[in-house]
């Protein structure tokens, strides 16, 4: 399968858009060929943002206004944010990145399409991640700890990833479900799937405001319910690479996540 458009989704409120401006010159670098690509940035400077954009090759940059939101708001709020803007957001699939990651191979037509042609595409957490079997081997034998950490958290919770384990949250996942964590920085999918999904979680965010209740990783925790619960594709970290967790050298990086300084919330 193939697709002609796609649109690269991120929020950046404050000191963010600088981040976000160095993603969006690594997507201008690595777009594929014959694929119309906008980049939607949500921001509290989106003026700045669209002239950043104009110097940009191969891409259009659209700046979406929101409030200047800080941590969590600017991840717990991301589903109402989308979900207010669906007639907007019109490319045929629809990529959702943090604006700290990196593109660093061609984000094309084979990379983001699905044999089907509908769905929604999940990356399996870094941190969570584990290799095959021979390379789980090694990785223990050279990390103890990590081993010690990982049966721990299968005894304990069921499975191995910061699942939110509180019944009284929407983004609560039954310890029977706790199979596969999925980072919160890099998903995607064919427009009506992408949207049907943030309309979803935009309702649990709500029902959990409404009660007075706070997933532990807020849109991540969401997410991942949602994974639990629904059918979808799912990719390897290659398309959430960082370069903290050793266990990951043996695949390509694609996209990274770059580590930033606990200040920049």
């Amino acid at each position: 399968m193939t697709i002609s458009s796609l649109g690269v989704i991120s929020v950046a409120t404050n000191i963010y858009l600088e981040y976000w401006k160095s993603q969006a010159k690594s997507v201008a670098e690595h777009i594929g060929p014959n694929l119309d690509v906008t980049l939607h940035i949500f921001t509290d400077r989106p003026e700045e943002a669209e002239r950043f954009g104009a110097d940009l090759p191969n891409v259009t940059v659209v700046g979406h206004k929101i409030p200047p939101y800080r941590w969590p708001e600017a991840t717990l709020y991301r589903y109402r944010i989308f979900n207010e803007a669906q007639s907007e957001l019109t490319q045929e699939v629809l990529i959702y990145l943090d604006a700290d990651m990196l593109v660093h191979q061609p984000l094309g037509a084979t990379e983001l399409a699905s044999q089907s042609g509908a769905g929604v595409t999940l990356v399996r957490h870094p941190g969570y991640f584990r290799p095959s079997i021979k390379g789980r081997i090694r990785t223990y034998f050279g990390s103890p700890k990590l081993a010690i950490a990982d049966a721990y958290s299968q005894w304990k919770i069921g499975g191995i990833g910061a699942w939110d384990t509180n019944p009284a949250s929407k983004a609560f996942v039954p310890r029977n479900l706790r199979k596969e964590y999925f980072c919160g920085g890099t998903w995607w999918g064919y427009r009506a799937d992408f949207l049907s999904l943030v309309a979803e979680l935009d309702d649990r965010v709500s029902q959990d405001e409404r009660a007075g209740v706070m997933a532990k990783w807020h849109d991540e925790s969401h997410i991942n319910w949602w994974g639990a619960t629904h059918q979808h594709h799912t990719k390897n970290p290659s398309y959430c690479y960082s370069v903290s967790y050793k266990w990951l050298a043996g695949l390509p990086m694609i996209i990274q996540a770059v580590d930033k300084a606990e200040a920049t919330r």
